[in-house]
């Protein structure tokens, strides 16, 4: 027989185990590549005195990104209150966030 090349990937040289792995891996590949692309998000929080501002960037899923810029903004915001305990802060500041009871608006673009 005449070996013929490129197989095609549904000819039965090519094992089957062989091919669900190609297709598994493309797959991933373009869900990783689509979920973590290099952005910078940037968020504002205003709690009546004053507006703070946080920004994060790098190649997480935008929901890390989003969360990473409010959290730099709310060390901000404790900085400025000058927390004892700016971890603990902060994380008051997140709650408050997401309870309404701070103002935040976070924006995000791609890079």
């Amino acid at each position: 027989m005449i070996d013929t090349w490129p197989r095609s990937i549904d000819s039965p040289a090519v094992p089957r185990d062989v091919r669900l792995l190609l297709v598994t891996s493309l797959a991933t590949l373009g869900v990783t590549a689509a979920g973590c692309s290099e952005a910078r998000c940037t968020t504002e929080i205003t709690d009546g005195t004053a507006t703070f501002k946080g920004a994060a960037e790098g190649k997480k899923d935008q929901p890390k990104l989003d969360r990473d810029a409010m959290r730099d903004a709310c060390r901000q915001r404790c900085a400025s209150q000058k927390a004892e305990v700016p971890d603990a802060c902060a994380a008051r500041c997140m709650t408050d966030i997401d309870a309404a009871k701070l103002g935040a608006r976070t924006s995000c673009t791609d890079r």
